[in-house]
């Protein structure tokens, strides 16, 4: 659980720093972030994928667990609250053999996307191709923010 737990941790202290963070989710799920999240700070992958590059450092990633079904980021999307996932902040975005995908920086991770390998359990790099298992079971991601959301609502008016 301390996926989540250091992805509080890094909002405290942006806190601290003086960012006006709006998502205050203090918890140990990784789903609980996305379930707690203002509705106007998600992003769905699709509008993820669109952000110009300069805006997705510091939005947070949640995903399902790649040793469950696929479908499992659906249910959380549809408001399920008891599905084990894992979470952690957008670095920046990067291309893979021409493919876009993100790097991210997770706690309890192995640096190969948290359950991939045996032995997690440090702070570590993850990079998120597009179409990889572990981006196919994204559920979205939290702007904390504020920012990259609301030019998400000003490109849709």
């Amino acid at each position: 659980p301390w996926c989540a737990y250091f992805v509080s941790a890094v909002l405290d202290e942006a806190k601290r720093r003086g960012f006006d963070v709006v998502h205050d989710v203090k918890t140990g799920r990784a789903v609980k972030h996305w379930a707690e999240a203002e509705t106007r700070n998600q992003i769905t992958c699709a509008d993820f994928w669109c952000l110009p590059p300069e805006m997705v450092a510091g939005l947070i990633f949640i995903r399902t667990r790649t040793s469950r079904p696929v479908t499992d980021a659906d249910r959380v999307r549809s408001g399920a609250k008891q599905v084990q996932g894992h979470t952690g902040i957008v670095v920046s975005m990067s291309q893979d053999r021409g493919l876009p995908g993100f790097i991210a920086v997770a706690g309890n991770s192995t640096g190969a996307g948290h359950s991939y390998v045996r032995g997690s359990g440090s702070v570590a790099l993850e990079h998120y191709g597009k179409g990889a298992p572990g981006a196919a079971r994204l559920v979205g991601f939290i702007d904390p923010i504020g920012v990259a959301s609301a030019f998400i609502n000003s490109a849709k008016v």
